[in-house]
């Protein structure tokens, strides 16, 4: 490969050269004094270029009495004095130009979007910093209810508690004002009876002797039409003494079978007759529950002793006071 006349470095094929057009030594453009603009006006002008030492020599021939000097490279290209001939060279400097004002347009106009996307980046700042605060009080707000509901929680349940606890001493106290109440069921209705006189007859069939005055009150409940073959309504009756109401109920658990025909009633179909304590109103909801309970097998005894419900779930098992209906939610 060859190498530059002037720093002797091999020139690559890369790399732009210059060749003198008298002794054809090529040259680096940098070592013979050409910048890019000299090279770019050689090209388009097709101009011929001699080094330094051959313009020497063509000087010394002519008998020049100028000092020898290698030739100027500004002196082929003068920006500020030369006109340019060449049309396609001025027509290239033209698109330069255009080209130039387009970019500065386009500069400036991408200064003026940059500026107002700050100016809407920072609008948005101010607003995710707004949100981010109303968003905190919401969340301080929202930890506030939390902690508030929770005590709700738990102090409602406290009133639960005490309501239950009410609701039972409530149950004790109506269940004690029943201790003298019993129902009597399975006797038919006449429309001439006295109730005073068929409670006393009952006790008579039973072995307890009673009289009218012994009978505080008594009077028939309200039909139900869920009782099954016509049955006629419970009689409840309360005694003025608690003791009187106790020896019916025992005497008709020790009397295996008591029926209409006992009391005199033989003018009518037989039927059992049944004596039972008088239950509170939440006595009776649970001991209905309980029977459903015992019908679905989950109990196996289930009876009612003193105004209390009692139930067992096998043989065995231990003895289970059934008081609310959540007693009732551990058996199902």
């Amino acid at each position: 490969m060859p190498a530059c006349s002037q720093c002797s470095q091999v020139l690559k094929r890369t790399q732009k050269t210059v060749t003198c057009r008298t002794c054809e030594k090529v040259f680096h453009p940098a070592c013979a004094s050409l910048n890019a603009a000299d090279l770019q006006l050689l090209e388009d002008t097709s101009r011929a270029w001699n080094c330094a030492t051959c313009i020497a020599k063509c000087r010394s021939t002519r008998g020049d009495d100028t000092p020898i000097k290698a030739l100027d490279p500004g002196s082929l290209y003068d920006k500020s004095q030369r006109e340019v001939s060449n049309p396609i060279l001025k027509e290239l400097l033209d698109r330069v130009k255009v080209i130039q004002e387009n970019q500065s347009e386009l500069v400036n106009s991408l200064k003026n979007d940059i500026s107002e996307l700050k100016k809407v980046i920072s609008t948005w700042e101010s607003l995710i910093n707004e949100h981010s605060k109303t968003i905190s009080l919401i969340i301080e707000s929202l930890s506030n209810i939390s902690g508030k509901f929770d005590g709700m929680v738990a102090e409602n349940e406290i009133l639960l508690k005490r309501v239950a606890n009410l609701e039972a001493q409530l149950n004790t106290w109506e269940q004690d004002s029943l201790r003298n109440v019993v129902e009597i069921h399975g006797i038919p209705f006449k429309s001439d009876e006295v109730l005073e006189t068929l409670v006393c007859q009952v006790g008579l069939g039973l072995g307890v002797k009673l009289d009218a005055s012994d009978v505080d009150y008594a009077y028939r409940l309200k039909a139900r039409s869920n009782l099954p073959n016509n049955r006629p309504p419970s009689i409840r009756v309360r005694f003025m003494r608690s003791n009187l109401a106790r020896e019916i109920l025992e005497a008709r658990k020790a009397k295996r079978s008591f029926s209409t025909r006992d009391i005199g009633f033989s003018d009518s179909p037989n039927y059992p007759i049944y004596v039972n304590e008088s239950l509170s109103a939440l006595n009776r909801k649970v001991y209905a529950k309980a029977r459903e309970l015992k019908k679905n097998g989950k109990l196996k005894y289930l009876w009612i002793r003193g105004g209390k419900i009692f139930a067992r779930e096998c043989d065995g098992s231990e003895r289970i006071l059934l008081r609310t209906e959540g007693d009732l939610h551990a058996l199902q």
